[in-house]
C-alpha cells in the first residue's frame, strides 16, 4: 500500500488503465493512510470514505465495460472545504488551502483542490514542498465556491509533481455558464507543456522588487540557484523592475477586506451558515457572528467595512483600485519584454505553529510575492526547488505568466523539476524536516 500512496497521479492513472491496480485498491490505500496519520497532519474536516469507495467501484466497473474514462478517473482528490457539496457537510477551513497542501504532502491524497486569493495555493505548496497553481482568473470556475474576495478567488490544483498539477488543472478548467466571470476560451495546453518542459530561448524576467529585507537568506540562495539553472538550460534571463509591486500588499489588504465585508455578511445566523443564540434577529446575528468568526476574520471584516464607509471609500478603496490598475500595467510592460517572470514563492520557509499568531503584519508579509498575480488576474505557479540550508525546509520557485498563458508556467516548472531531480533527486517532503514520511 505504501507503493500506491507514493506513486504520482499520472503513474496511478496509467496503472489503473493497464489493469495493474484497481480504483478501489488506490482509494483504500489512501483512506488507510488518512486513518494512520491525519491525527498528526489534521488536514481533513470530513472524510467521505463510503462515497469514495462507491465511486471507485463504479469507475472499476465502467473500465471493465470498456467505457471511455477521463485521465483522472478513479483517483482520490482532497477538496478544500469551501467547495459546496450536495451530499457532504461544508465548512469554511482555517488556514486557507493549507489542508489541501498538507494532505498531498503527507501522501493522504495524490491531488487536491484549493483556492488562491492572495497566494493561498502557492504559499502552502511552497512550504510543503509540492506544486500549486493559481490559474488565470476566470480560467477555472468559482461556481459553488464559498466566496471570500470575489474579484480575487481562483480555484486551482495541488500535486506532488508538475505533471500531476497540470492534469488536474486541465480537468477543472474551461468555460462554465454558471460563473459570470468564467472565460469562454480554450484551456491552454498545460498537460502538453508539463510533459515537454523546455526553456531554451525563453525570455525570463527576475522581479527586482522581490528581494532585500525580509527575505530569508536560504530562500534567496536557492532562488538564485534556480535562476542560474534556468540560464544554463538556455533561457535568456534579465532583471525586470515592476515598481508598483511594492504597493501590492497595502492595496490587497484594502480590496480583499472590502470584498470580505460584503461576502461574509451572509454568515448572519439567518440566511447562511452557523446559527447560535436566541432572541431577536439582531441578537441572533450578533451572537452568531461573534461565535462563528475568528479574530482574523473579524479584523478583515472591520477593515473592509471601514474602507467602504461613507467618507473613506475614495480615500481607501478607490485608491487601492487605482494601484491595482498600476500593477496590471507593470505586468503588461514586463510581459512586453519577457515571456515569464520568476521570484521566490514566499519570503521565508514555513514558520512554527503560532509563531505569528499575535503579529498580523508578519503574517501579511508572507503574501509579498504572491499578491500581485491575484490583483492582476494572471497565472502563477509554485514549484519546489530545494531545501533551505539553514533549516532543511522546502523552498518554492514562483513562475508568473500572462493571462491565458498558463502553459508557460508548466513549461518552466517542468524544466526546473527535471533539472533539480537529475541534480540531487526530487526535493520532496520526505527529505524535509518535520514532515510526515510514508
Amino acid at each position: 500500500m505504501d507503493e500506491l500512496i507514493t506513486m504520482t497521479a499520472a503513474d496511478l492513472s496509467a496503472a489503473m488503465a493497464a489493469g495493474e491496480v484497481s480504483a478501489v485498491e488506490v482509494t483504500t490505500a489512501h483512506l488507510d493512510r488518512i486513518a494512520a496519520v491525519d491525527d498528526r497532519v489534521k488536514a481533513f474536516l470530513h472524510v467521505a470514505a463510503d462515497a469514495a469507495l462507491a465511486r471507485a467501484r463504479e469507475v472499476d466497473a465502467n473500465r471493465r465495460a470498456g467505457q471511455p474514462l477521463g485521465p483522472l478517473a478513479g483517483l482520490p482528490v482532497a477538496v478544500k472545504d469551501l467547495f459546496s457539496t450536495v451530499d457532504m457537510p461544508t465548512k469554511v477551513p482555517g488556514g486557507s488551502s493549507g489542508g489541501s497542501a498538507a494532505a498531498v504532502a503527507a501522501y493522504e491524497a495524490p491531488l487536491a483542490l484549493g483556492t488562491d486569493t492572495g497566494g493561498s495555493i502557492r504559499q502552502p505548496a511552497a512550504v510543503c514542498g509540492i506544486v500549486g497553481t493559481k490559474p488565470t482568473y476566470g480560467g477555472s470556475s468559482r461556481y459553488g465556491v464559498v466566496a471570500f474576495a470575489s474579484s480575487l478567488d481562483t480555484p486551482g490544483p495541488l500535486g506532488r509533481t508538475v505533471l500531476d498539477a497540470a492534469l488536474l488543472h486541465e480537468a477543472m478548467s474551461g468555460h462554465d455558464p454558471m460563473d459570470s466571470t468564467s472565460i469562454d476560451a480554450p484551456v491552454p495546453p498545460v498537460v502538453e507543456a508539463a510533459r515537454h518542459g523546455d526553456v531554451a530561448g525563453l525570455r525570463i524576467g527576475v522581479v527586482a522588487e522581490f528581494s532585500g529585507d525580509g527575505y530569508q537568506p536560504g530562500v534567496m540562495a536557492r532562488f538564485t540557484e534556480a535562476v542560474e539553472l534556468l540560464e544554463s538550460l538556455g533561457a535568456k534571463v534579465t532583471e525586470i523592475s515592476c515598481p508598483h509591486f511594492r504597493y501590492a500588499l497595502p492595496a490587497y489588504y484594502l480590496i480583499a477586506p472590502s470584498e470580505v465585508s460584503s461576502n461574509l455578511a451572509r454568515f448572519d445566523g439567518m440566511r447562511y451558515g452557523l446559527r447560535t443564540g436566541t432572541g431577536s434577529a439582531e441578537e441572533v446575528m450578533a451572537t452568531t457572528r461573534a461565535a462563528g468568526f475568528g479574530a482574523e476574520a473579524k479584523r478583515r471584516i472591520m477593515l473592509g467595512t471601514y474602507a467602504l464607509s461613507s467618507g473613506y471609500y475614495d480615500a481607501y478603496y478607490g485608491k487601492a483600485q487605482q494601484v491595482r490598475t498600476l500593477i496590471i500595467r507593470d505586468f503588461e510592460a514586463a510581459f512586453g519584454q519577457v515571456d515569464v517572470l520568476v521570484s521566490p514563492a514566499t519570503p521565508t520557509t514555513a514558520f512554527d505553529i503560532g509563531e505569528r499568531a499575535d503579529d498580523p503584519m508578519a503574517m501579511y508579509l508572507a503574501d509579498l510575492c504572491t499578491i500581485p498575480s491575484n490583483l492582476a488576474g494572471n497565472a502563477a505557479i509554485s514549484v519546489p526547488i530545494a531545501l533551505a540550508p539553514e533549516n532543511g525546509l522546502p523552498v518554492g520557485l514562483q513562475v508568473m505568466a500572462p493571462p491565458l498563458a498558463d502553459d508557460r508556467l508548466y513549461r518552466v516548472a517542468a524544466a526546473v523539476e527535471a533539472a533539480f531531480t537529475a541534480r540531487r533527486g526530487h526535493p520532496l517532503l520526505t527529505e524535509a524536516k518535520g514532515l510526515v514520511s510514508p
